[in-house]
C-alpha cells in the first residue's frame, strides 16, 4: 500500500496513472476508483463487483455488495495480482473502510499526510519542483525555450547573438516558473499549450495574468491551487465556443455519479472488461 500525498497540481494523479500504464502487465486487474466522496468510492467499487460477476452479488444491496467485493480482493477471488487506484482521497479517516488489504497493491493519492494514523503505513511526499527543476523542464518541453547552440560552422556573428537569445530565454523561462509556483501539472498544461500555439512566453504570460485576476474575482470550482485554474483557464480562453460548451458538460457529468470512471492507463489486463 502507498498512500502518496502533497499539495494539488504537483503529479500525484499522473505517477499512479504512469505506474498502472508501465506495470499493467503484472496485474490481472487494474481498476481506479474516485475519492472525492464516499459516495464515488461506493460507485466505483460496486461497478467493479458487477465487473468481477461476483456470486450472489446484487446492485441495489449497495453496503452487502461493497462488502462483497473488498472481501474478493483480501481472498484474492477471482484475482489474486489485483491492483486499485484511490485517487484524491479527501482525508484518510474516510477511505480507510474500503481499502482492501489481499495480495494486491493500494495505491493512494491524496492531499492529507495522516495515513500514518488512520492505515498504520508511511505516506510518500510528493512536492512541488524546485525552481531551477521547472525552468529546466520548460526549457526542455518547450522549443521556443530551448537552449541556443550555435552551429560548428558558424560565424563570429552568429556565435555571437546566441548569447543574448539564451539570456533571453532563460529570463522568460524563469518568470514563467515563478507565475506557475512551480506545480508540475501547471508547468505542463502551460508548456502544452506554448507548444501547440506558439505563443511566446511573454504573450503567454500576459494571458496568464489577465486570467489569474479575472479568476481571483470570481468564485472557481475547481480544486486546484490557483496557478493549475489559470493555466485552464488561459486554454479555455482560446478553444472555439463548440469546445468550451463540451468542456462545460464534462465538467458537469464529472460532477455526477461516477460508475465506471477508469482512465486508460489503469484499465484492466486479461479477460476484464475494461470500464467505459
Amino acid at each position: 500500500m502507498l498512500p502518496l500525498y502533497g499539495l494539488g497540481g504537483v503529479g500525484k494523479t499522473e505517477i499512479a496513472a504512469e505506474y498502472a500504464h508501465r506495470f499493467r502487465g503484472d496485474y490481472s486487474l487494474c481498476w481506479w476508483v474516485r475519492c472525492e466522496r464516499e459516495a464515488l468510492i461506493v460507485n466505483s467499487l460496486l461497478s467493479l463487483g458487477r465487473v468481477m460477476q461476483l456470486p450472489d452479488f446484487r446492485m441495489e444491496e449497495r453496503d452487502y455488495s461493497v462488502g462483497l467485493v473488498i472481501d474478493a480482493l483480501n481472498r484474492g477471488e477471482p484475482h489474486a495480482d489485483w491492483l486499485l487506484i484511490f485517487d484524491n482521497a479527501t482525508n484518510a479517516e474516510m477511505v480507510t473502510r474500503f481499502i482492501p488489504q489481499g495480495t494486491g497493491h493500494v495505491i493512494i493519492t491524496s492531499r492529507d499526510s495522516h495515513w500514518r494514523k488512520a492505515l498504520r503505513v508511511d505516506g510518500v511526499e510528493v512536492a512541488e519542483f524546485e525552481s531551477a527543476e521547472t525552468v529546466e523542464f520548460l526549457r526542455k518541453r518547450v522549443p521556443a525555450l530551448s537552449v541556443v547552440v550555435a552551429a560548428p560552422d558558424a560565424d563570429n556573428g552568429e556565435g555571437e547573438q546566441a548569447g543574448p537569445a539564451n539570456e533571453e530565454r532563460l529570463r522568460d523561462a524563469t518568470e514563467l516558473a515563478k507565475e506557475l509556483a512551480n506545480l508540475p501539472l501547471a508547468a505542463e498544461h502551460a508548456a502544452a499549450f506554448l507548444v501547440e500555439t506558439g505563443t511566446s512566453a511573454q504573450e503567454y504570460l500576459r494571458l496568464f495574468r489577465d486570467n489569474a485576476h479575472r479568476l481571483l474575482a470570481t468564485d472557481v470550482d475547481i480544486s486546484y491551487p490557483h496557478a493549475v485554474a489559470t493555466t485552464w483557464s488561459v486554454s479555455r480562453g482560446t478553444i472555439a465556443p463548440e469546445a468550451d460548451a463540451l468542456f462545460k458538460t464534462a465538467r458537469v457529468l464529472r460532477a455526477g455519479t461516477d460508475l465506471r470512471g477508469t482512465p486508460a492507463a489503469a484499465r484492466r489486463q486479461g479477460g476484464v472488461p475494461a470500464a467505459a
